[in-house]
């Protein structure tokens, strides 16, 4: 009974995973709605009338919502990993301390660009979640933040599935509205692309490619490193710089006016603002993986979601209730009993008392594997 309640404890946990996924979804949406909203409604910055909300501006947030959902656990990851060096700088290499300095300088400006969409994630997953930044080590130090790194991390596999359904959200939507009464400035006289949409184009239908490829590997579930490398190491860091790309080449030529008062009052260009941070991530992520430092500072310790880690501790408790239980009088706490939809009656306590280690809990779950290293 105590394996019953373990596997019903962790199956809940998978699907708390899948809503903080959701979470920083709609963090990061609802930020880029706000966005895209103050910038182009005719309300605000903009000159756009609220009939082209629903779907032109809409589409801008769930693009942008999109790419930074495909980057998100290696922007955590790339924290975290100078996180770990900064904790550990007198035995680290001086390769390392030179992937550090390097690396800092596209993570920190990376962090200023999530802040806000962080924020609101905070909020939600506060408001809505059970199980919240659980200390796993023995350094209490910011233990919040990191514990919050450490979900967003774990969450690779959801997250980069939940970003894909806004891909593909955006690829209908963005199919819709791409015509010259929406986009005049894509075509030329003759109703064709100019030469940067059109690369752009290309860029996102392959980074979409990319994308889908990724997720349909992810889907299939865990398996040997050798068969995912490619996939994990490669085509998905090349889809998320093909899709950033597409967004550069689409804004790039309004750059020089980000922060002109006379254009839009200031307020940076979408694609800028939107791009920007992936290939902040994506840069950091080169320096800190070239030379095998995400890999060797990613040793010292392991860390799960809060959500599992929730889930174990909980099962603990009720693995040392049951044993209390068989050693004062054979009763079992009727709170244990309810956790598996057992009577007393029906309890097997043949084998029961064994207690799993959190890396046995992991096979329990249905995307094991999804653990990280800080």
């Amino acid at each position: 009974m105590i394996g019953e309640a373990l596997d019903r404890l962790m199956t809940r946990a998978e699907v708390d995973r899948w809503y903080d996924s959701i979470y920083i979804s709609l963090g990061i949406f609802l930020t880029a709605f706000a966005y895209a909203f103050t910038r182009y409604s005719e309300w605000v910055n903009g000159s756009y009338p609220y009939t082209m909300v629903p779907l032109y501006i809409a589409d801008k947030a769930i693009s942008w919502t999109a790419l930074w959902m495909i980057i998100v656990s290696p922007f955590a990851g790339n924290v975290l990993a100078l996180g770990a060096i900064r904790s550990n700088w007198e035995s680290c290499s001086a390769v390392d301390k030179t992937m550090y300095v390097f690396g800092a300088l596209f993570v920190i400006p990376s962090v200023f660009f999530f802040l806000i969409p962080w924020g609101v994630w905070f909020i939600l997953r506060s408001l809505l979640s059970n199980a919240l930044y659980l200390s796993q080590g023995k350094d209490k130090a910011f233990a919040p933040i990191k514990a919050m790194l450490v979900d967003i991390v774990s969450l690779k596999h959801e997250s980069g599935v939940v970003g894909f359904f806004f891909v593909l959200t955006h690829a209908f939507m963005g199919a819709l509205v791409a015509m010259p009464a929406y986009k005049s400035k894509w075509f030329d006289d003759k109703g064709r692309f100019y030469g940067n949409n059109e690369v752009s184009m290309a860029f996102g239908v392959t980074a979409a490619t990319l994308i889908t490829a990724v997720t349909i590997r992810s889907l299939f579930g865990k398996t040997s490193w050798i068969k995912l490398k490619l996939m994990y190491n490669f085509v998905a860091p090349l889809g998320a710089f093909l899709a950033a790309m597409h967004v550069v080449l689409m804004g790039y030529s309004g750059w020089n006016k980000l922060f002109d008062y006379n254009t839009k009052k200031g307020q940076p260009s979408i694609t800028w603002v939107s791009s920007m941070f992936p290939l902040f991530v994506l840069a950091a992520h080169v320096f800190l993986s070239i030379f095998g430092t995400k890999k060797r500072v990613g040793k010292q310790m392991i860390w799960k979601h809060s959500a599992t880690y929730a889930a174990f501790k909980k099962h603990q408790l009720l693995n040392d209730e049951f044993v209390l239980a068989l050693r004062n009088q054979n009763v079992v706490p009727i709170h244990a009993m309810n956790a598996t939809g057992h009577k007393a009656k029906e309890v097997d306590f043949a084998g029961e008392n064994k207690v799993p280690d959190l890396h046995e809990v992991e096979q329990h779950s249905l995307f094991s594997g999804s653990e990280v290293s800080c």
